[in-house]
């Protein structure tokens, strides 16, 4: 009976206290999910280690209404696409896949509240 009682004690010695749990989540912003906007929403929450329920009201208070994977997967694999283009040897053909690519790339952090994902990879352009 001892041995039981020490390890419940000792099992809960490493989960965090609701209370912890509760203040954490409230101070959650779009920041903290910005590197699982890839995911499903379900891969997200494991991820963080959340539930979904939560990330659901944090996309709420943030004003987005539904979570971007679907959106962010598909405008990434466009610029997947077109940066193939980049290195084609007409000029006309590179500056509009350089300017789709950074229009797809405004929607992508557009659909995500405004904060650029970390999960996918964004081109960095010099201006000319």
């Amino acid at each position: 009976i001892e041995l039981e009682a020490e390890s419940k004690r000792a099992s809960s010695a490493f989960k965090p206290n609701r209370q912890f749990q509760i203040k954490r989540i409230k101070k959650m912003t779009l920041n903290d999910l910005r590197g699982v906007f890839h995911l499903t929403i379900k891969d997200a929450a494991a991820e963080i280690g959340v539930s979904v329920s939560v990330i659901k009201a944090i996309c709420r208070r943030e004003r987005i209404s539904y979570w971007p994977q679907r959106k962010v997967t598909s405008l990434a694999k466009r610029v997947e696409v077109l940066k193939k283009s980049l290195d084609s040897a007409d000029p006309v053909v590179r500056k509009t896949s350089r300017e789709d690519i950074q229009t797809f790339q405004r929607l992508i952090i557009e659909c995500c509240g405004g904060v650029t994902p970390t999960g996918i990879q964004l081109l960095q352009f010099q201006e000319q």
